[in-house]
């Protein structure tokens, strides 16, 4: 973590048996498993077994056909739970499109980083025909799986078609629910306790301390020098797979990055420079500085009820360098995340800043939120500074440092970053008493967050910068084993999206409903506070 500094009696032996073969299979997978009889399902069974995953996006057991990430089973769990036919149903055909777009992606991005054992694995247990493990021949089973999965996705797609009732939408979809795989990211929580449970009491005092002294306040702190890096807007030529639409709202929104750059350092300098992505070989990344890049994404979420999109920025830096001896934050990779939730007016409504560990997380909410915040609710909660903060019980609250004033369009975010432990110290929308602390401009490129899931190898091998557990290769820290016994899995250690829990665990930063959670929001029956903060007239 980022510091700133009952079963019953007399249950029959036969019983227990039968108990102890589940947990026993849960436990320990494989044991007593079997390879999936049809070569759709197999796919999945062979990328997972030769560590090939796509950690980002949950499998769903017997549907092939279909992968979910949070936001998609948002829309899952509304269609299910609606009383609104059309709606129920158009929810339902939304989540089937999306996952069904995610499942071929990620099940393509699995093949393409499947060694040759992996492939060998794949064609001699599915493929009868003599078969070569070449380019023609994964084309073509690459090919076969789409078709095959695209049958039972239109299946599916069909029965919630024809459905006439919400009954009927629930009847198709109920089932495909019951098998979403838990997410990677709360697997082996319960095994890591237990294993270093003697530790866990130090381990979770230690994170209790580290939370009660985590500065509160506004970071905004004067740099003696710093770099300003700008979006390259020439370089803005709309990626294949991104919409028109949210590649200009990315572009549109695209943060200034103000880097601390201190006279004096005890690292080399090229550590508090962000550059781009790059694989040398199949087992470890590096990050070019002299190529600057920030990696970007949308998603689609509703917040009590009504539509708003997030735009996702991430970047990162060679090395988080020892600042002080035995360092434990110190390590290989460093890389942090900007979000935006945007209102119906395309107008950021919050901030959210993080580690891409997780660790650190921060938020901004607009002033236009906070202000409908404190109509509704009057003053700030007990021990609070802003009328949006939300107290929450048996959990650590989030922290929130600021408001920021949204001024309208034409605006970015500007997010300053501290020299060598490179935290983000402020988020703001204009550089208003800091403009003479620049001493040089670069320009950054923009490119899809999906280039880190499919880097290139001078080889020309197809990998990810994430290993199969959605962690960073090459990328541990010391305090991951300090934190272990409290059931974190590799604290301090980057991590992919999909993957990023924050405060500590308690919190899942993709969790759709996560500002709810976290902010005292409006109540939407309330026209003239939707109006305030949400843009929605």
């Amino acid at each position: 973590m980022r510091y700133k500094k009952q079963q019953p009696d007399g249950v029959r032996p036969a019983v227990w048996m039968g108990f102890l073969a589940v947990v026993l299979a849960g436990v320990i997978p494989g044991c007593a498993s079997q390879r999936p009889a049809r070569f759709i399902d197999g796919v999945n069974d062979v990328t997972l077994r030769h560590k090939a995953r796509d950690a980002k996006a949950q499998r769903i057991d017997g549907w092939p056909c279909l992968r979910v990430d949070a936001a998609l089973r948002q829309h899952l769990d509304k269609a299910l739970v609606s009383e609104d036919f059309a709606f129920a149903r158009s929810e339902a055909l939304s989540f089937l499109d999306e996952a069904r777009q995610l499942a071929v992606q990620s099940t393509m991005n699995e093949l393409d980083r499947l060694d040759t054992a992996g492939w060998e694995d794949l064609i001699q247990s599915y493929f009868t025909a003599p078969m070569q493990a070449d380019e023609q021949a994964k084309e073509k089973i690459k090919s076969q799986f789409i078709t095959e999965t695209e049958a039972r996705y239109g299946f599916l797609r069909h029965g919630v078609q024809s459905a006439k009732s919400v009954g009927e939408v629930r009847d198709v979809l109920g089932p495909v629910a019951k098998e979403i795989e838990k997410p990677v990211k709360l697997q082996g929580r319960v095994t890591r306790t237990l294993s270093w449970a003697v530790f866990a009491i130090p381990s979770t005092l230690a994170i209790l301390n580290i939370q009660s002294h985590e500065y509160r306040g506004d970071l905004d702190t004067p740099f003696d020098a710093a770099v300003r890096y700008l979006p390259d807007l020439t370089d803005s030529t709309q990626p294949d797979g991104e919409s028109k639409r949210e590649w200009g709202l990315l572009m549109a929104f695209a943060p200034v990055i103000v880097q601390e750059r201190p006279k004096e350092i005890t690292y080399e300098r090229s550590v508090d420079r962000i550059g781009k992505v790059v694989a040398p070989d199949k087992d470890s990344i590096e990050i070019d500085p002299s190529d600057p890049t920030v990696y970007a994404y949308t998603r689609h979420i509703r917040i009590t009820g009504r539509p708003h999109t997030q735009l996702t920025y991430t970047y990162w830096y060679p090395e988080h360098p020892e600042l002080k001896h035995n360092d434990p934050e110190a390590g290989h990779t460093e890389g942090l995340t900007l979000r935006l939730t945007l209102d119906e007016r395309d107008e950021p409504i919050a901030f959210e800043t993080l580690y891409n560990c997780g660790c650190y997380h921060r938020l901004y909410p607009s002033a236009g939120l906070e202000a409908a915040a404190m109509k509704a609710f009057g003053k700030p909660a007990r021990g609070k500074h802003f009328a949006i903060e939300r107290r929450v019980p048996w959990k650590f609250d989030t922290i929130v440092p600021k408001v920021v004033q949204v001024q309208g369009r034409g605006d970015r975010p500007v997010v300053r970053n501290r020299a060598g432990w490179h935290g983000i110290a402020n988020v703001a929308m204009d550089e208003r008493g800091h403009e003479n602390e620049v001493a040089d401009e670069v320009r950054y490129t923009l490119r899809p967050y999906a280039d880190l899931e499919r880097l290139t190898t001078p080889d020309g091998r197809i990998v990810s910068m994430f290993y199969d557990n959605g962690l960073v290769k090459g990328a541990q820290r010391l305090e991951g084993v300090f934190f272990t016994p409290a059931g974190l899995l590799s604290s301090g250690q980057p991590r992919q999206r999909g993957t990023q829990m924050i405060h500590w665990d308690h919190y899942d930063f993709d969790d759709p409903d996560l500002l709810q959670r976290l902010l005292r929001l409006p109540d939407t029956s309330n026209p003239q506070s939707v109006a305030t903060w949400t843009g929605h007239p």
